[in-house]
């Protein structure tokens, strides 16, 4: 959990409010449509921030957004078909 300078938790902004509801969406909607790709969501690298710097900032959360996105719409060009990528979390 991500503290404040006083020692207490950090009040998340409303931008990263946005991204970690499109995150969730986005992960939602690999596990519901893309039951092979669920996998590697659990080996993507910015889930969990490093101890040196453990805050999650918006620049990680956008990565890992994209990184989401990124599995879906590289599976359908592997598949060649269309992307059913779920656009909300876009």
């Amino acid at each position: 959990m991500e503290t404040s300078n006083q020692g207490g938790p950090r009040a998340c902004t409303t931008e990263e409010n946005e991204l970690n509801r499109k995150i969730l969406q986005q992960t939602m909607h690999i596990r519901e449509n893309y039951h092979e790709l669920t996998k590697y969501i659990s080996e993507m690298p910015v889930t969990v921030p490093c101890e040196g710097d453990p805050e999650v900032n918006i620049k990680q959360l956008k990565e890992y957004l994209e990184s989401l996105q990124s599995l879906v719409e590289n599976y359908h060009k592997e598949k060649g078909g269309t992307s059913k990528l779920y656009e909300q979390g876009k």
